[in-house]
């Protein structure tokens, strides 16, 4: 058995792994089988000049879950479309209180290109190289960062279906296939939000702050250099360079860990990079 075999079914086990942990106990829930990204299967001579890369995966079908808009996190109501130039997202306010994000698996790239370049042989070519991406990462870095003890929000691999109580957002995110986990933030009305935390801040909100309150620092103790290295190795165990996502961490101050947001962890975390 050659090596990339072996590593497609370690991640399919993985994948079944989080498929069990996440298994919702309502027994309504509905299940689909998918392909990631069939438009990624490639004969021998087109992986010789474009690549093999992870196109098995891409191909190989996905039994998951069918996102229930009426019952996950007491029902999801779609408020904004996010995501940056290549991954589509959409956010949902859960009746639970919480905030979710969904982030599609597969991405286009054809915003980064040219008006004169899209819809041409460059823009297919773009695309077809997001074969070099893992379809389930999420489900890899979230191991290692447990490895590593640093707080994360574990994302559960689902369908979102062609539903009407997506509204506006239907017609570009029904039937999509991504991932959903709870967006870190705090909570209303000065209650513990995400994780049990009492602030969570982005990067830029950190630094903005600590700039105007020049008498409040960050304990070095808590935010060690070798956390910033704990940080940095996931990234590059899966082949993250772009340094600036940097500032998409989320720093909170929790007073305890909600089991419901992270069942895996348990104690108090003075300060922790999400």
């Amino acid at each position: 058995m050659n090596p990339s075999s072996i590593i497609k079914i370690m991640l399919l086990v993985l994948f079944g792994m989080f498929y069990s942990a996440f298994a919702q106990t309502d027994t309504t829930a509905k299940y689909i089988t998918v392909v990631p990204g069939a438009e990624y299967e490639a004969g021998w001579l087109h992986e010789v000049f474009f690549g093999s890369h992870w196109r098995d995966l891409w191909t190989t079908p996905l039994k998951v879950e069918i996102l229930n808009l009426n019952n996950f996190a007491g029902g999801l109501t779609p408020v904004k479309r996010g995501g940056g130039k290549q991954t589509k997202s959409l956010r949902f306010k859960g009746e639970d209180g919480h905030l979710w994000k969904f982030r599609s698996v597969n991405k286009d790239p054809s915003s980064i290109l040219p008006l004169g370049l899209r819809e041409t042989i460059a823009d297919d070519i773009v695309q077809d190289q997001i074969s070099t991406s893992n379809p389930l990462a999420p489900l890899v870095v979230f191991s290692l960062l447990d490895a590593v003890n640093l707080l994360e929000a574990q994302a559960k691999l689902v369908y979102l279906p062609n539903d009407e109580k997506l509204g506006e957002f239907r017609e570009e995110f029904g039937g999509m296939l991504g991932f959903i986990e709870l967006h870190p933030d705090e909570g209303a009305d000065d209650e513990p939000g995400f994780a049990g935390a009492i602030d969570v801040k982005g990067t830029y909100k950190l630094l903005n702050y600590l700039e105007k309150k020049r008498s409040e620092k960050i304990n070095a103790q808590q935010l060690k250099e070798r956390d910033h290295h704990i940080l940095r190795m996931p990234d590059l165990y899966h082949e993250e360079w772009d340094t600036s996502h940097l500032f998409h961490l989320h720093y909170t101050l929790p007073i305890s860990i909600d089991p419901y947001a992270c069942p895996n962890r348990q104690g108090e975390y003075p300060l922790t990079l999400l």
